[in-house]
This record gives C-alpha cells, structure tokens and sequence, in this order.
C-alpha cells in the first residue's frame, strides 16, 4: 500500500504542473555549403563557408513527470516545435558562380526534455525527431533568370540542450542552443553546368522566452 501511496504522490506535481509555451529567436549557424562538379567518372567537391543567419520558432511543452522531493527537483517534458531560417548563398566555385541558391528550413519535430530545477535556474538536454520541410530556387544571376525551384520534405532529428532562469513562477527567460540534423540530401541540381549542391544542417543558438499558463 506504501508504494501506491508514493507512486501517487509522485505523479501528482506532474499532472498538475502548467503547460508552457516558449518563443525564441537568435541565429541558425549553417556548416559548408558542399558543391559538387561532375565530368564523367570524375566527381569534383569544394567546400564554401556559408556563414549565419536567423532562426525564429516557438513550441509547447508538456509536463511528464516530476519528482519534487529533494532541492533539486528532476522533470521530464515532452515539446512540440516549429521555425523558421532562410539563407541565400552566391556560389563561388568557378563552374558555378554565375548561380545564386536560396532556401528556407523549417523543422517541425517532437521530442523530450530532461532537466532539473534548482532555485530559479532549469537546466535541461534532451532529443527530437520529425520533419524538414526545405523550399529552395536556384537562379542564374546574370539573367535573374530562375532555373530550378523544388520544396523537399526530410526526416530530422534535433539534440537540444540550454538553460531557462525563471523571473516569477509563470515567467522565465533564458538561452537554448540545438543541431539539427536534416537526413538524405536536399541537392538542387544545376543541370546546365552539371553542378550538385548540397545544403548543410544549422546549429541554432537563441534566446529563449517561455510562459507557464
């Protein structure tokens, strides 16, 4: 009978706790932009740094489970997220630099978050999975002559980790960085010039608001 008592007592703050929602923004740091030159057997492959850009998103968070009984208090939640970042990028290889790639990333994935609470401060890490919906054009910049377009949806999964500090019990601020991790390849291919591009996935650094209803 004690243990039914107990596991009860445990469930209980994580049924009751609030559902939060969070808003965050900052930059979508993106690794090298891989372009690729085809003649024949022969396969060329050059690497362009491709710099940052924004990231905008937002999520749900749902309480799992919660056990409150020491200072330091361990939680489990469950997320629902979406963004949004876009980049254009001048290519610069030689067989390509008349080319001018933009595309937009806007994962949506589902995961869990552990963490911890302790005072103010909540530590977490956790996991993701889920989609990758990536629009992208290509366009021939002497001309502005657009040559290729395509919107590709990938599997993807996302490591993220941060901190959240709360400001009242219903408020907190606070940093999140996370990798995303676009599978297969979204790869315009430049059929004139006989040119594979292959995009890179973004490592998100933001700022982080989260409301607790």
């Amino acid at each position: 009978m004690r243990l039914r008592v107990l596991w009860v007592a445990v469930l209980i703050p994580a049924a009751a706790a609030a559902v939060g929602f969070y808003f965050n923004g900052g930059l979508a740091a993106y690794g090298d932009l891989e372009v690729r030159v085809e003649w024949g057997p022969l396969v060329i492959t050059q690497h362009e740094r491709l710099g940052n850009s924004y990231y905008v998103g937002g999520g749900v968070v749902v309480p799992v489970w919660r056990y409150g009984a020491t200072n330091v208090t361990p939680r489990l939640e469950a997320t629902a997220d979406i963004g949004h970042s876009s980049k254009t990028k001048q290519v610069e290889y030689e067989q390509a630099q008349d080319y001018e790639l933009a595309w937009t990333t806007i994962p949506i994935r589902g995961g869990l978050l552990f963490g911890v609470e302790a005072g103010p401060a909540r530590p977490y890490g956790g996991f993701g999975v889920g989609l990758a919906v990536v629009p992208w054009t290509v366009t021939h910049t002497p001309t502005g002559a657009e040559v290729d377009n395509q919107t590709e949806t990938q599997a993807t999964f996302a490591i993220p980790f941060g901190c959240d500090f709360r400001l009242t019990p219903a408020v907190a601020v606070g940093f999140r960085a996370e990798y995303l991790i676009v599978t297969g390849e979204v790869s315009p291919e430049i059929e004139v010039e006989n040119v594979g591009i292959a995009m890179p996935n973004p490592f998100l650094v933001t700022g982080t608001v989260r409301l607790d209803l």
